[in-house]
């Protein structure tokens, strides 16, 4: 179901905006919000919040690796490799910018 969930969410950022830039940004946005719930879960360790939090998935790559395997697995995460690398291009231009 989150696969869905999050395959549905691309595809509105992708009709909605229909740029590789915003769906670069969309991607980084949702792989620091699963790592940064489960980091405050790790972190707070009461049973209630733990709970709820281990239905989120922990990262994008646990995601594909959840769903995939073999040599598709490993292209979807080359994917997320350029996706990241792009996303550290696209905020390394903008702080460039910010500095003149």
């Amino acid at each position: 179901m989150d696969l869905v969930i999050v395959i549905i969410l691309i595809i509105l950022v992708l009709i909605w905006k229909k740029s590789f830039k915003d769906l670069v940004y969309f991607l980084a946005i949702t792989e620091l919000f699963f790592r940064l719930t489960h980091y405050i879960s790790d972190l707070i360790d009461v049973k209630e919040v733990t709970n709820i939090i281990n239905y989120i998935p922990t990262s994008l790559e646990s995601l594909v690796n959840i769903y995939s395997d073999g040599v598709f697995s490993t292209i979807l995460n080359i994917g997320l490799l350029c996706c990241a690398v792009a996303f550290e291009y696209y905020l390394v231009k903008v702080w460039i910018k910010r500095k003149k």
